[in-house]
């Protein structure tokens, strides 16, 4: 008993023991990826998959536990992208411009009105980088079911609690219906109608001040 250790020494060994047994695992599995150096202020890297690197040369050097680098295996980089959220069931797939890319997962939450999208992999004939930026033009599919496809201008959608809804003339009054935008065509958006709205006044113009006006009334 003189010689045995406190409970709370006993335990700060173990956390110092596990805390060296993990930093050792890491350095092993470093060590396996590191080739021969070429020079004392450069190591090579050995791939552990097929596939990219991704990295970024830095002048001051790696801090230490930053990344070194990120292998990406073939066939598994995707898009990232964020659309409307009341677009989010009727989205198709992603023009990239070099090549169009379906859609694998969408996401549930929703910020400002947008939602968190990731193509499918990308096709080998999709020529982009890791981490680079560009402009993606959502494709939308119709959904099932029958309805009435109309060209409205896009200054005459309102959107409203994740909905959108043209604003249609009935006598001195405007009544909200609901839409579901398909396509996009510049200032022309195809919208899906489950009511017939052939020869209807729509309202073109100040929209906005009308979602303004909801806004304020807290859509009553």
């Amino acid at each position: 008993q003189r010689n045995a250790l406190p409970e709370s020494q006993w335990l700060e060994i173990l956390e110092r023991r596990q805390n060296l047994q993990l930093e050792f695992e890491h350095m092993r599995h470093f060590a396996e990826l590191v080739g021969p150096a070429k020079s004392e202020d450069s190591f090579s890297l050995l791939a552990p998959l097929a596939g990219r690197i991704s990295y970024s040369p830095s002048v001051d050097g790696i801090a230490e536990c930053a990344p070194v680098a990120a292998f990406i295996p073939e066939g598994a980089e995707r898009v990232r992208a964020l659309i409307p959220a009341n677009r989010r069931e009727a989205l198709r797939e992603l023009d990239l411009g070099v090549c169009s890319v379906g859609i694998d997962a969408v996401a549930e939450m929703v910020h400002a009105g947008l939602v968190e999208v990731w193509t499918r992999p990308l096709p080998p004939d999709c020529a982009l980088l890791p981490g680079e930026s560009l402009a993606a033009r959502p494709q939308y599919a119709m959904r099932s079911g029958s309805g009435y496809v109309y060209r409205a201008p896009a200054s005459a959608l309102l959107v409203w609690q994740e909905q959108s809804y043209l604003l249609v003339r009935h006598g001195e009054m405007l009544q909200m219906h609901a839409v579901h935008p398909v396509a996009d065509t510049g200032d022309v958006t195809l919208v899906l109608s489950s009511a017939a709205l052939d020869g209807r006044e729509v309202l073109r113009t100040s929209v906005s001040a009308v979602q303004g006006i909801l806004l304020g009334l807290g859509g009553e």
